[in-house]
C-alpha cells in the first residue's frame, strides 16, 4: 500500500517495506500536483457499521466538523455511514442492545 510523504519540500509516494527485520519506507516516485491536493484536502474513514469495511471520502474540514466542533457544540458524536443501509442496519443493532441490556425502548 503506498501513501504521500514529504521530505523537505517534496512530497514523494513511498510504500513501507519490511527489511532486515525493520520497516523501511521506499521512494516510489514524486507525487503529482493532483495527488498532493488529494492528500492536503481528503482523508478517509471507515464506515462506523462494525460490519463493513468502506472507505468514506471526507474533506478534513468535514472531518473537523464531526469528530469535534458537532460534539462540543451539541453534545451528540456523529457517525459515519457509506450507505442509508449500512446506516439503518447498524441503529438496528444498537436499538436491539439498548433495549435488552438498559430496559430503554427506542422510539
Amino acid at each position: 500500500m503506498s501513501y504521500l510523504n514529504k521530505f523537505g519540500d517534496k512530497y514523494y509516494l513511498v510504500r513501507k517495506i519490511f527489511d532486515n527485520g525493520t520497516w523501511k519506507k521506499d521512494i516510489i516516485r514524486l507525487a503529482t500536483h493532483e495527488e498532493i491536493e488529494k492528500f492536503l484536502t481528503q482523508c478517509s474513514l471507515i464506515c462506523a457499521n462494525p460490519k463493513c469495511n468502506n472507505e468514506v471520502v471526507l474533506t478534513k474540514k468535514q472531518k473537523q466538523k464531526f469528530m469535534v466542533t458537532y460534539p462540543l457544540r451539541y453534545n451528540k458524536l456523529v457517525l459515519v455511514y457509506c450507505s442509508k443501509e449500512c446506516r439503518d442496519e447498524h441503529a438496528k443493532k444498537l436499538a436491539t442492545k439498548i433495549e435488552t441490556e438498559v430496559g430503554y425502548k427506542c422510539p
